[in-house]
């Protein structure tokens, strides 16, 4: 194990197959599935949200959470000039809020909204969960929290907040598999033998 380690960690001993250049670390992350979430945030810098798939639990003492936002993006500076973000993990059936979270209807919304500063609100016409004072998107499973951590990590920023409130769903999840979002398909259980 030592020396295969060593020749591993040895400057150009790398075989090119398993180089991790950006486009082979991209090809291996189209082959991991990702839930498909929601980040939102609303406060004194504005209301906004993006769909994101690199998310994960960090603690259950207390509840926190992290995700990761591009940080020249405009969540990620909102969500740090606000301190708050809900995260919405979406329900296989809300794919259409993946697609125009991402930015796939922005283009149409502003010219709907009728701005001229190119920047639209993504939120007209999406149900939201009242009972939460962050956007908690309707049949969504929520975190909401407040930021405690922010931290630059290449090209995004991580964030981690504490949970503070929750919105519980039994939707199966929304999942980003190979460039698409897709739907869990249980795995048959194989017979146990004795």
């Amino acid at each position: 194990m030592g020396a295969m380690h060593e020749s591993l960690a040895t400057a150009g001993q790398i075989d090119g197959d398993t180089a991790a250049s950006r486009d082979a670390f991209i090809g291996n992350m189209r082959c991991v599935a990702n839930a498909v979430s929601v980040v939102t945030t609303d406060g004194a810098a504005g209301r906004h949200g993006a769909t994101v798939s690199a998310f994960c639990s960090v603690s259950a003492d207390p509840p926190t959470v992290l995700v990761c936002l591009k940080t020249d993006s405009r969540i990620a500076r909102l969500v740090k000039a606000n301190g708050v973000l809900a995260l919405n993990v979406l329900g296989a059936d809300q794919s259409p809020l993946a697609v125009r979270f991402a930015g796939g209807e922005d283009a149409s919304l502003t010219a709907v909204q009728g701005r001229s500063d190119g920047v639209c609100d993504r939120f007209v016409g999406v149900a939201l969960d009242a009972r939460f004072s962050q956007p908690v998107l309707t049949g969504a499973i929520g975190f909401c929290g407040v930021v405690r951590q922010m931290h630059d990590a290449g090209s995004h920023t991580v964030c981690i907040a504490e949970v503070e409130a929750l919105a519980q769903s039994d939707a199966q999840p929304l999942v980003y598999h190979d460039g698409g979002y897709q739907r869990i398909t249980p795995v048959a259980q194989e017979p146990q033998h004795g």
